[in-house]
């Protein structure tokens, strides 16, 4: 509890020294605050609509007969373009919350529209509310799951700083939404274009530790570059492993060696048995507090070299950092808080990449995928190192991975899109996907329904075909949500699909059967050796409840093509692979046919403050909610 207190107060002290000095000394447009609030009410019920069920769904027609019965205001009206209503009872009050609905997704992920409104059940007046203060209300009440004063607290600071945030971009990037959402992209744009974050998560933009000034220097989306901080160390010192056919030692020699702005020669003359380390320069700062870490500098055993070469950008996941120039990216522990999860490396996680990495490259199952999906490429993380503590134990901040960059050539960096960015909402208009449908349309002179069927047809052939068939034919569980697909589209459709992030990798039965004399995978205490369950719970979130079924919601919102007939459209495409006759059929089954999914508690990670990362026991925070595809098999009987 003091901890969390602790916490708190720190949380609280930052908040309002940021809120004072960007929210009421530098005055941002009220646009930019409405978008802000807009993109965060999406976020949040959603993701508090999925997850809790003491609510309640109105149509707008019994509404607008409960609305005539009353004695309301004449100057208050709900939205005219609304649909339905979800009425939220606020238990310590005779209160209860009107959110309305303007497109209620049948895939999970609704569009609403303002105004949030207040009833007073006593005498049914009723009161317009911002999302901040509905939030609030929320919060007071305290019906949701079991959490103390301390913990709720924290909740709506990260709430309210996620809003400030995501206000704080809004506001910058205002003159940049038409390029951003219509324009042409690359990589590196795509990567920071990702203004809303997580498009079903209560506090998709908080950032616990960072200041207003690290967030504009760090975070994707303001868009700005940054130098990394060199050290070099000890080789001793370092617990450093690499699969790649070169070192650790060697391929941070070569990121130096191949950065221009070092002209082929690192500045400063590094000792023949140190290992070059290239640092995320706020990651820098968290070190050199570090008591035990500024002892090996005075004794030399540790370098700092400071900030030197080439810009590098941060990607979105913020702590996986890309140059244009570069043979790899680079990925670290970074001491803040991001959505559910302390953002440091954990051991587990970067076996994962190295044991991908062989996979790809050097056994027949990874020969074997690539010949069947030639246009579909893992991203592996072939190297990493930590510096090793006093009792060598490694330093989780110190943790740094080297992941293979494929856009470093501009034919791949050109018009490769990362997916989220693709589909988030648009606050001044429609997503990027829709514009980029309707662009279509027009240049192929055909209609948008067509031309969106074709796109989701290219959608199931290129992302979801090959990593069903990676599950279901040789045991690859990879997990592609939606920050963690990149689709190069030269011509406007999917043909060449990156799947990146190996943190979120596993193995069923299946692949280690397949891999047991290549490969050292049958240790059965590997967390990302799963159960048949665990696997096809965790694989059918990723790539249906958060990827696929975001793009049919987006597609359906725009009223181009209906949500039944691209559903139908998956699950045909999914039967057919499942009676082609796969190797483990089990969760092509659990996907079609169960009448519940399993899917991620973001809302309730966040609100009870539990770190994702540190569960021994993921589904701990996984909640069920009804699959939209099971009414298919039904008629398919």
């Amino acid at each position: 509890m003091t901890t969390l207190l602790l916490e708190t107060t720190t949380i609280k002290a930052e908040y309002d020294s940021s809120f004072n000095r960007f929210g009421h000394e530098r005055k941002y447009d009220s646009n930019s605050h409405e978008q802000a609030e807009s993109l965060s009410a999406g976020c949040f019920f959603n993701a508090l609509l999925r997850e809790w069920k003491d609510w309640s769904l109105e149509s707008v027609d019994s509404h607008k007969k409960w609305l005539s019965g009353q004695s309301i205001s004449s100057d208050w009206q709900p939205p005219v373009d609304a649909e339905a209503t979800a009425s939220i009872p606020l238990h310590k009050s005779n209160y209860r919350l009107l959110i309305y609905i303007k497109y209620l997704s049948i895939s999970g992920r609704h569009q609403f529209c303002k105004p949030i409104a207040l009833v007073n059940q006593k005498d049914n007046t009723i009161t317009d509310l911002s999302f901040i203060e509905s939030v609030q209300l929320i919060v007071k009440d305290n019906a949701l799951w079991n959490s103390d004063a301390e913990q709720r607290q924290l909740f709506f600071y990260r709430v309210k700083r996620s809003v400030e945030n995501m206000e704080s971009v809004l506001e910058l990037r205002k003159n940049e939404l038409d390029q951003l959402f219509s324009g042409c992209t690359d990589f590196q744009s795509s990567e920071q274009a990702l203004l809303a974050g997580h498009s079903v998560h209560p506090t998709p933009k908080s950032r616990d530790q960072f200041t207003s000034e690290d967030s504009q220097r760090y975070i994707p989306e303001y868009g700005n570059s940054f130098q990394l901080h060199w050290f070099s160390i000890d080789a001793s010192l370092l617990e450093a492993d690499s699969v790649h056919e070169y070192s650790f030692h060697e391929l941070t020699r070569q990121l130096a060696s191949e950065d221009p702005e070092f002209s082929g020669r690192f500045p400063g003359d590094i000792p023949e048995h140190h290992t070059l380390l290239p640092a995320h320069p706020w990651q820098a700062k968290q070190w050199l507090k570090n008591a035990y870490i500024r002892r090996l500098l005075r004794e030399g055993q540790l370098i700092n070299y400071g900030l030197h070469g080439s810009q590098w950008r941060a990607t979105s996941s913020v702590r996986a950092i890309h140059g244009i120039h570069a043979s790899f990216k680079l990925k670290y522990s970074l001491s803040v808080k991001l959505t559910n999860s302390i953002r440091h490396l954990l051991p587990k996680e970067v076996l994962r990449g190295k044991e991908i990495h062989q996979v790809k490259y050097h056994t027949p199952l990874g020969n074997d995928l690539k010949s069947l999906y030639p246009d579909f490429e893992i991203i592996t993380e072939p190297a990493h190192a930590a510096i090793k503590g006093e009792n060598g134990q490694v330093l989780p901040e110190t943790m740094m991975v080297l992941r293979e960059n494929p856009f470093n050539r501009e034919t791949v960096n050109q018009c490769t899109e990362l997916l989220a960015s693709l589909t988030q909402d648009n606050p001044a208009g429609e997503p990027r996907l829709i514009n980029l449908i309707r662009e279509l349309a027009v240049k192929e002179r055909a209609r948008a329904e067509a031309v969106a069927q074709k796109w989701f047809g290219k959608y199931l052939s290129k992302v979801i075909e090959p990593l069903i068939i990676a599950q279901s034919d040789f045991g690859l569980l990879l997990g592609a949500h939606q920050q963690n697909l990149l689709l190069r589209m030269p011509e406007g459709y999917p043909e060449t699909v990156y799947f990146r992030d190996c943190q979120g990798t596993g193995y069923s039965h299946l692949a280690r059967e397949l891999l047991q004399a290549h490969l050292p995978l049958a240790d059965k205490e590997k967390e990302h050796h799963v159960s048949e369950q665990l696997g096809n719970r965790l694989f059918t979130y990723y790539l249906l409840i958060n990827s696929t079924f975001g793009v049919i919601s987006v597609l359906g919102a725009s009223n181009i093509l209906p949500e039944k007939q691209l559903l139908s459209s998956l699950y045909r495409f999914l039967d057919k692979l499942r009676k082609q006759g796969r190797r483990d059929t089990s969760c092509l089954d659990y996907m079609l046919d169960s009448r519940e999914l399993w899917s991620k508690g973001n809302f309730y990670c966040t609100y009870c403050n539990i770190n994702e990362n540190t569960l021994k026991n993921p589904m701990d925070v996984y909640h069920s909610m009804r699959n939209p595809l099971q009414a298919f098999s039904e008629v398919a009987r």
